[in-house]
């Protein structure tokens, strides 16, 4: 099984494309693997986007030429049971298709317990309610802490996340709204999440930047 982490940090060596946004699974047999088609709008789609103020600068990623909206999700199974990732974000893409991801942001949701959960309960994991922000798993061995997790790269390139830091997160993850959602620019139902925070991003370095007023609307995928 890949490890999330390393997949959503070092997404643009592995040369993903948006031609094939990919689903990834675990080994459960239950599982399965789903490739969707990606194209890009010809005008902004104000219904689809991530915004705050991120560190005092105004911040807002619309879908359009230039931006789309990429949805997934990971099962990573470990002794103890699976850690089950649905995410979502807005990002840019090149006239070819490639991802380039400065200047982009999105959500995680981190769920350690699913081991009780069938396959139909998936879809509806998330629910309407306010949410604590959790931590991705750090080692092949131990899972991760159940929440929320708010991520944006800046212009140059860096991460920066609510759980890289070693503070306490003492904002608010709200989701006001999760209903049935078929994309009319990516073919495939999914569900649309609406979401309201207000954080403190880390950049694994020791730096923080205070985000308010954020807000993120977009398809998820989830089994």
């Amino acid at each position: 099984m890949k490890n999330f982490k390393i997949l959503l940090l070092l997404i643009i060596p592995f040369g993903i494309y948006l031609s094939a946004c990919k689903k990834e699974t675990g080994s459960d047999p239950q599982q399965t693997t789903t490739t969707t088609t990606t194209k890009k709008v010809n005008t902004i789609d104000s219904l689809i986007y991530f915004k705050g103020i991120v560190g005092g600068v105004d911040l807002k990623l619309f879908r359009d030429t230039i931006y789309t909206n990429i949805a997934g999700d990971s099962v990573k199974n470990f002794s103890n049971g699976p850690e089950y990732l649905p995410f979502s974000f807005v990002v840019k893409v090149t006239k070819s298709g490639a991802i380039v991801f400065p200047q982009s942001g999105g959500i995680t949701f981190i769920y350690d317990d699913t081991t009780a959960l069938g396959s139909a309960d998936y879809r509806n994991i998330i629910t309407v309610k306010s949410y604590t922000y959790g931590k991705l798993s750090t080692s092949s061995s131990s899972k991760g802490v159940s929440g929320a997790r708010v991520f944006y790269f800046d212009a140059n390139g860096v991460e920066w996340a609510t759980d890289k830091g070693i503070g306490t997160q003492s904002g608010s993850f709200i989701v006001s709204s999760y209903v049935d959602y078929t994309d009319p620019i990516a073919p495939g139902t999914y569900k649309k999440i609406q979401a309201s925070f207000s954080c403190i991003l880390y950049d694994g370095k020791g730096n923080s930047k205070t985000l308010t007023n954020g807000s993120f609307s977009g398809k998820i995928m989830t089994k």
